[in-house]
C-alpha cells in the first residue's frame, strides 16, 4: 500500500474534533502500516518522521509536477481592472477568509475569483455577501481546460494559506506567468 500527502490537513468542519482525535490515535498506526509514503518536501518528510514516527526507509520525495500545457508563451498584461485569482480547496488552513478581508472597502476595483470546493464554500460565499464584496465570484471546482482558461484569464494569483508545502496552484499560476502573492509559510 502506497499513501500520497500532500499536507499535514487540520480540522475545518463542524465534526473536526473527531478529526482530532482520528489523527492522534489511528492516523499513525495507519501511516507506519503503509509500505511507502510519498510526501512533496523534505519538510513533509521530516514531519512524517518525527511527529508520526515512521520509518524514514519508507519515505520517497516526488515533488508536484505541471502539465506541459501551463507552460504559456503568450505575454500578459494587467487588465484595466485587475483580475484576482485564487485555486484550490476552500477550508481553514487556506485561509480565504483573510483574502476576502482584504478586499472589504476596494473590491470593486478589481474582478475577483475563488475558485474551488470544500468544507468552507458556503461560509465564505456568505461571508462575501456580508462584507457587501462586488466583483467576487464562487464559480466552484474547475479542472482542466476550464482551470487553465482562468489562470489565463487572471492577472495575480494569490495564495494566504496558513500552511503549505508544494502547492499544485501555486506551480500552474507560475507556469502560466502569473504573479504570485503569498503567505511566508
Amino acid at each position: 500500500t502506497i499513501a500520497h500527502l500532500h499536507s499535514d490537513t487540520q480540522p475545518s468542519s463542524f465534526f473536526g474534533f473527531i478529526f482530532v482525535i482520528y489523527k492522534k490515535l489511528i492516523f499513525p498506526i495507519t501511516l507506519r502500516n503503509y509500505d511507502k509514503i510519498i510526501v512533496l518536501t523534505s519538510d513533509h518528510f521530516n514531519m512524517i518522521v518525527n511527529k508520526y514516527k515512521v520509518n524514514p526507509t519508507k519515505i520517497y520525495i516526488i515533488p508536484n509536477g505541471i502539465s506541459q500545457e501551463y507552460f504559456t508563451k503568450t505575454n500578459r498584461s494587467l487588465h484595466s481592472k485587475p483580475r484576482l485569482l485564487y485555486a484550490g480547496r476552500l477550508s481553514t488552513e487556506k485561509n480565504i477568509e483573510q483574502l476576502l478581508l482584504s478586499l472589504v472597502g476596494i473590491s470593486h476595483k478589481y474582478d475577483t475569483k475563488i475558485v474551488g470546493s470544500g468544507p468552507e464554500f458556503m461560509k465564505l460565499k456568505m461571508l462575501s455577501t456580508k462584507l457587501k464584496l462586488s466583483n467576487v465570484s464562487f464559480p466552484g471546482r474547475l479542472d482542466g481546460n476550464k482551470l487553465l482558461s482562468t489562470y489565463l484569464w487572471a492577472d495575480i494569483f494569490i495564495l494566504p494559506s496558513r500552511g503549505e508545502g508544494m502547492p499544485l496552484t501555486l506551480l500552474e499560476a507560475m507556469a502560466t506567468k502569473l504573479p504570485c502573492i503569498g503567505t511566508d509559510v
